[in-house]
C-alpha cells in the first residue's frame, strides 16, 4: 500500500498557516498548497500521518476494521477522513467516526456521481441533519465523472451544485471527484470557490492549465500513488 502524505495550509483551522496535529484539531485536511499557492516541501521526518481520503465503510472491510485501524497506527497513521458515497452508507460512516479511541475518523458525507440513483427524496434535509449532528463533518464525496456514465451530465451538474450549496450554507469543506471531468468540475465550482472553506479535489488527474487556475481559486488537491 502507498500512502503519500501532501504538507501545507490546513482547512477551519482558524490560522490557516499553522501546523497542527490530530490531537490539537478537530479539523485536519492536508494540501499541497499554501494560501499564497506555493508548494510546500513536507518535513523530512513527519510525526504523524494522516489519511486524507477513504472508504472504510466498505462493506469488504468491515470484519477488518479494527485491524485495518490497529496497523494504520502501528505505521504511524493517526487518523483519516471517510467519505460516504450516497445516503445508503451515511449510517455506517457516522458508526465508524468512533471506533478507536485513538484514531482520529473524521465523516464526510455525500453523494458520488456514480450513485445518484436512486436516491430519496428528502435526502438535502438529511444531509443538513447529519452536519448539525457531526459539526466536524466535511461533505462528499460529490463531485462529476466522465469515466462512468451511468447518469446524465445534467444530473451529476444538479446533484452537486445541490451540496455545494449546503456545503456553503454549513461552511465546510468539500471533498470532490472529476475523474476525466476536471475542467467542468472546475467550472461548477467557481461560482462558490469563496463561499466554501476548502475545495479538495481528491486523486486529481486535469491538466497544468487547470491545475494553475484549481490553485487559483484557493483550492486543494490530492493524487494518487
Amino acid at each position: 500500500m502507498i500512502r503519500l502524505v501532501f504538507y501545507g495550509k490546513l482547512w477551519f483551522s482558524g490560522q490557516p498557516d499553522k501546523v497542527l496535529t490530530p490531537h490539537n484539531t478537530k479539523y485536519i485536511i492536508i494540501a499541497m498548497s499554501d494560501s499564497r499557492n506555493t508548494l510546500i516541501q513536507p518535513p523530512s521526518n513527519p510525526r504523524f500521518m494522516f489519511d486524507f481520503h477513504n472508504h472504510l465503510q466498505d462493506p469488504r472491510l468491515r470484519p477488518h476494521l479494527t485491524s485495518v485501524i490497529t496497523a494504520a497506527l502501528a505505521a504511524g497513521v493517526h487518523g483519516c477522513c471517510c467519505s460516504s458515497t450516497s445516503p445508503a452508507d451515511w449510517p455506517d460512516v457516522a458508526h465508524i467516526t468512533s471506533l478507536h479511541p485513538r484514531f482520529t475518523i473524521i465523516p464526510a458525507f455525500g453523494i458520488h456521481p456514480w450513485y445518484l440513483a436512486p436516491l430519496p427524496t428528502d435526502w438535502p434535509e438529511h444531509l443538513e441533519a447529519l452536519l448539525v449532528t457531526h459539526p466536524h463533518a466535511a461533505v462528499g464525496e460529490s463531485g462529476l465523472c466522465g469515466v462512468n456514465r451511468l447518469h446524465p451530465p445534467d444530473l451529476q451538474l444538479t446533484i452537486l451544485r445541490q451540496q455545494l450549496t449546503i456545503a456553503a450554507r454549513y461552511q465546510r469543506p468539500v471533498i470532490l471527484h472529476g475523474a476525466r471531468a476536471w475542467g467542468h468540475l472546475l467550472a461548477a465550482v467557481k461560482p462558490f470557490a469563496h463561499r466554501i472553506p476548502a475545495l479538495i479535489a481528491h486523486s486529481f488527474g486535469g491538466s497544468a492549465d487547470i491545475l494553475r487556475q484549481w490553485l487559483q481559486l484557493g483550492g486543494f488537491v490530492s493524487f494518487s500513488g
